[in-house]
């Protein structure tokens, strides 16, 4: 056996070892109180002071002043591009080298306006190519220059003005803006032909290209923003073009962020209005925290010290692998300059092997330390488990071969009917990460499936499954929490208050990717309720939830900012709920819907209560079943019904069998913002040709959901002509145990409750049962699982 443990180490260390250990360094530049741009690994910085002299600082000899002006970029081969001032007393285009300033002159036919005549705005990285704007008549032309042919202009947008101050690493991409009705984010190539890459706002094409990646296929700027966003950092590509990283929670008189430079490996660094109309602060993106955070708080989080007197009031640049930021702001009241570096070692972490090792997961929890791994093979688990405040990842073997679906299936933790299933309420951070298994059969007051207070784990692809709970049948968190849920499937849970999850007191969740499924709630909230939380969800499917007060998909009760990017929200609700509404808003609430689809949801698909405060709904490319009038306000709040929005069935592939893929010809297919779906999918099948085809052409039986079931269950059923039908319930010995229904009905989509009684009205014990549709000589039969 020892011999084995060795083997399994030397085969699984090299996967699962991985945890950062961090350490930073925080350099301040008094005089170089404006960095603008760095070299790749951030040992040169250039930029200026609030007196407006160029400075440049290295590793080597610290800052130096090269003269009265800006440098703007700075070279692999530490050429500097800048605007300086010429002996006219004017700002001109100029390259340093070696300490020696050469001024470039202006665009053909320009001149200067008041004391300027040319600009130069950032160089590439292998340092042939800089670029700029001239002054012509008082306006701009962008141009870009080389040694060989000097600068060369990009014209004038149409009379109005340009600006190139924006370049790739081999100079083939040149960014900046022109003036259209407002200035607009645009790419140039080296033939001077122009490209408009839109903003996050139809209508308004208002924005700036402020960085280019290396490559050239990554851009990042600012625009007019999406929902209730003024001007929205972005990330653009040509193949899924433009994404708004969106904005930090902020006291501000408007949201507005901006992004200014980008990593090698996406790190996006810039700054947000924090304050009033003019208090920035840092703020930086990553594709884990999947919207723009602020940077202070964001590396206090990754374990800095010392940023107690620290105000980081701008992100301008960030080295190439994403370790190095520099930006200004102030210590104390001195404003300055700032260089953070952050370096990532990996700490030597064990494996702790389930069961070989340790006959349970919670004592392989008990044994770890942080960065450690528990490693758990297949198997069914009753057990609970608590991270108790460590910072390790618990995950199957799906951890180390990579086949997800077939660990999670195979390595479970049940809770026996009692209990949080995982607990997490010892501020665990981002790095206590529970990965690819099925937890199940929870059973608690706060969250039968997961627990989370006042923590900020990663959880990743999990099965959340008939977990009960009086709050968040399947998850519940609470009290400051930013929790991410990567791949999980939450489905077949029940609560009073939030069937699938429930969120309250400023949790507020990252959900993406995500099937939230068959969840049932006795009161509000059947998929998702939020009270005081603002989750942000995008690529997930939302069906088949119901709730019996409000809220099938989504109930948010007070001040809840909620977003949802990319997602499907269809067929939740249920004929026997005393109110159903996809999503439902209290009071004082703000759902913002972006390329997301809610059709087919029963009654409404969104509404606001009559009474409390008002609320208000903003909806951009979204397919809205109904349109506006498929939102019902009650005259008790208001609709921001922004661009690209349609009222068309989406022609899902099979919806009758939850397959929300679209059809080749589905209207919700390059219709979402940007040119991208509509919806959680893709493309799934061919075309539908009618927006009927997903309709049985015989008369058909869904399964029971949800299945398994501790208290009641819905029966879906379609009828394709009027006639007289039976459905009855049945045991295992096929016994009728109740029948439903029996008699005439209509044509038509239908559903019906089975309440766990028999005809006497005594409850049916555990185990499996039959229904069955009966019409004439037709019959379809289907088994669900009744569990105490």
């Amino acid at each position: 056996m020892k011999r084995q443990n060795i083997l399994i180490y030397f085969i699984f260390s090299p996967l699962l070892i991985s945890q950062p250990n961090y350490e930073f360094e925080i350099i301040q530049l008094p005089n170089l109180q404006l960095p603008l741009d760095m070299n790749h690994d951030g040992t040169v910085i250039v930029g200026t002071d609030f007196s407006g002299q160029a400075i440049m600082w290295t590793e080597d000899e610290g800052e130096q002043v090269l003269g009265a002006g800006e440098a703007w970029g700075v070279s692999e081969d530490g050429r500097i591009f800048a605007e300086m001032i010429n002996s006219n007393g004017n700002r001109e285009a100029a390259i340093i080298e070696n300490g020696e300033i050469t001024f470039l002159g202006n665009v053909e036919g320009g001149g200067t306006c008041d004391a300027f005549l040319s600009h130069g705005l950032g160089i590439s990285a292998d340092g042939f190519t800089g670029v700029g704007m001239g002054w012509i008549n008082c306006g701009t032309e962008a141009f870009y220059w080389t040694d060989d042919s000097g600068i060369v202009e990009l014209g004038q947008y149409n009379g109005s003005s340009t600006k190139a101050q924006a370049i790739s690493g081999d100079g083939q991409v040149i960014g900046g803006w022109a003036q259209t009705s407002n200035r607009a984010s645009c790419l140039w190539d080296r033939e001077g032909n122009i490209t408009f890459i839109g903003s996050l706002q139809g209508g308004n094409d208002y924005g700036e290209v402020m960085a280019i990646s290396q490559d050239g296929t990554q851009v990042v700027g600012y625009c007019a923003g999406s929902g209730a966003n003024q001007s929205e950092a972005y990330i653009w590509t040509e193949s899924t073009g433009m994404t708004g990283l969106g904005v930090p929670p902020n006291n501000a008189q408007f949201n507005r962020s901006q992004a200014l430079d980008i990593s090698e490996n996406n790190i996006v660094i810039g700054q947000y209005l924090y304050l009033g109309m003019t208090d920035y602060r840092a703020c930086i993106w990553t594709d884990s925290t999947g919207i723009m955070i602020d940077l202070k708080e964001h590396l206090i989080d990754k374990g800095m010290d010392g940023l107690e007197d620290w105000t980081l009031m701008k992100g301008h640049c960030v080295s190439s692998d994403g370790s190095v930021f520099a930006g200004y702001g102030r210590v104390g009241t001195q404003w300055t300059g700032w260089i953070i570096r952050m370096t990532s070692t990996i700490l030597p972490g064990n494996i702790l092997l389930v069961p070989s090792e340790y006959a349970t997961v919670q004592d392989a929890i008990i044994a770890s330390s942080d960065r450690d791994t528990v490693l758990i093979a297949p198997g069914t688990y009753e057990e609970h488990i608590n991270f108790g405040g460590k910072n390790i990842v618990v995950g199957s073997y799906a951890l180390v071969y990579g086949s997800a679906e077939t660990f999670i299936n195979q390595t479970i933790i049940d809770g026996s009917g009692s209990g949080s299933v995982a607990t997490f309420n010892s501020g665990e951070d981002s790095s206590a990460v529970l990965y690819g298994l099925t937890l199940q059969n929870g059973n608690a007051e706060y969250g039968g499936g997961i627990m989370i207070e006042s923590s900020e784990p990663t959880i990743e692809y999990l099965i959340i499954q008939n977990n009960n709970g009086q709050y968040g049948g399947g998850v519940y968190a609470r009290y400051e929490c930013e929790p991410v849920f990567n791949h999980v499937t939450v489905i077949n849970n029940s609560a009073s208050q939030g069937g699938g999850l429930r969120f309250r007191d400023n949790a507020n969740p990252h959900i993406s990717n995500c099937t939230i499924k068959w969840n049932t709630a006795t009161s509000e909230g059947g998929g998702i309720y939020c009270n005081n939380a603002n989750p942000n969800v995008s690529y997930s499917l939302i069906t088949g939830n119901y709730a019996m007060d409000g809220g099938d998909a989504v109930y948010l009760k007070i001040n809840c900012e909620a977003f949802f990017n990319y997602t499907t929200i269809t067929s939740n609700g249920s004929a026997e709920s005393n109110s159903s509404s996809g999503v439902y808003c209290i009071t004082n609430c703000h759902p913002q819907f972006t390329s997301t689809i809610v059709w087919g949801n029963r009654e409404s698909q969104i509404e606001f209560s009559e009474a409390s405060n008002s609320n208000m709904v903003t909806i951009n490319y979204c397919d809205i079943e109904g349109g506006m009038e498929g939102i019902v306000t009650n005259n008790n709040g208001s609709v921001s019904w922004i661009t690209g929005n349609i009222d068309e069935n989406p022609l899902f592939c099979d919806s009758w069998n939850w397959d929300f893929n679209l059809a080749e010809d589905s209207p919700c297919v390059g219709t979402g913002i940007a040119g991208n779906n509509m919806g959680a999918f893709d493309v799934g099948c061919g075309p539908m040709m009618s927006a009927d085809v997903d309709i049985p052409s015989t008369f058909n039986l869904k399964q029971n959901y949800p299945n398994p079931f501790n208290s009641v269950t819905t029966i879906e059923y379609y009828l394709y002509n009027k006639s007289f039908i039976n459905i009855s319930i049945y045991d295992i010995y096929g016994r009728r145990l109740k029948t439903l229904f029996n008699k005439i009905q209509n044509q038509g989509h239908w559903s019906i409750v089975w309440d766990g009684l028999d005809e006497n009205g005594i409850t049916a014990p555990s185990g499996i049962y039959l229904y069955k549709l009966s019409s004439g000589d037709r019959t379809k039969t289907r088994k669900m699982f009744l569990l105490k």
